[in-house]
């Protein structure tokens, strides 16, 4: 299950756990601030796995993560993306991972083509196509078949 706990003084958690009571207790055991359980995402309606749900909601937000010396990624966000958070449909979760790929696709091609790091720039759907196929297996493995079906 994909689940949002926030720590009550501006910085929020997204991530995966079986059991988010079990979960949520050993976050605080290392954590002086009270935790709360603010959203616990219902992802039987979504077409993807929890995984693919969490990784495109990190990559959805990642101007909002917060970055420490020791880690350069986190799991943490700013508690600004809490209320589009809280708000969130499962069609919203699977538009997200949609969007997460399609990005991906984009932003590969780019580097393929131009040899560069520059922002994505979308060349033709067929590309973007194109490349999606070549990574079918990667996507089956992640649970993502419904791109293929």
């Amino acid at each position: 299950m994909v689940y949002v706990i926030s720590d009550n003084c501006g910085f929020v958690k997204i991530g995966i756990a079986e059991k988010i009571g079990t979960r949520l207790r050993s976050l605080q055991t290392a954590n002086a601030r009270q935790l709360t359980c603010v959203k616990a995402f219902d992802t039987t309606k979504c077409r993807y796995d929890d995984k693919a749900l969490e990784q495109s909601l990190h990559a959805k937000y990642y101007k909002h993560r917060v970055h420490t010396a020791n880690v350069k990624q986190t799991e943490w966000f700013t508690d600004d993306i809490l209320e589009d958070l809280l708000t969130m449909t499962p069609q919203d979760l699977d538009k997200a991972v949609d969007d997460c790929f399609v990005n991906t696709c984009q932003q590969s091609m780019w580097n393929k083509k131009k040899k560069s790091t520059m922002p994505p720039i979308i060349y033709n759907a067929g590309d973007c196509i194109d490349y999606v196929k070549s990574c079918k297996e990667k996507f089956y493995e992640y649970g993502l078949s419904a791109y293929f079906e």
